[in-house]
């Protein structure tokens, strides 16, 4: 007989006190797997800066830290459906919050497309505009994959805190 049984996903490793000693969770892993793109030349100074980088991964989640962001999700409409807003409001009925789900993903994909558009051409590397490089049509939507999956791990055991 089966019997299912919890699963939950690995965290973010808590709020560091020490930026020298950061806890260690899932955004540490991934920053680091991150670093193993880039090539040795490059990837000097975050490794000997190593502690600040795996710090800064918390940053998003910590609006009083040193340096903290906190509430990540854009909110350009000045209708304050911040991210904190969708914590507090997390309904899939919602049409509001539904809405503001896909709007957030709509603005970080086009600022992220921004983003490597200028570094590309920063780089003095020309835009190719019909190029297909297979590396990336199979890196890209598999990060998009696991960044939806830890959100929605997230916002479940968010709704069904474990006691």
């Amino acid at each position: 007989m089966l019997v299912p049984h919890p699963a939950y996903a690995w965290s973010n490793g808590g709020f560091s006190s020490d930026p020298s000693h950061p806890k260690y969770g899932t955004h540490d892993w991934i920053a680091q797997r991150a670093l193993d793109w880039l090539p040795d030349e490059e990837k000097q100074f975050i490794l000997g800066n190593l502690n600040l980088y795996l710090y800064g991964t918390e940053l998003p989640d910590k609006g009083k830290a040193l340096g903290g962001i906190g509430d990540t999700t854009f909110d350009s409409s000045g209708e304050g459906l911040t991210c904190v807003w969708m914590d507090r409001n997390y309904d899939w009925s919602n049409p509001t919050f539904r809405n503001r789900c896909g709007e957030s993903l709509n603005l970080a994909v086009n600022y992220l497309a921004d983003l490597l558009h200028t570094l590309w051409l920063e780089a003095g590397k020309p835009i190719p505009e019909f190029a297909f490089n297979i590396a990336m049509a199979i890196i890209l939507p598999a990060a998009i994959l696991i960044a939806v999956a830890v959100l929605r791990i997230r916002l479940l055991h968010k709704r069904n805190p474990v006691a």
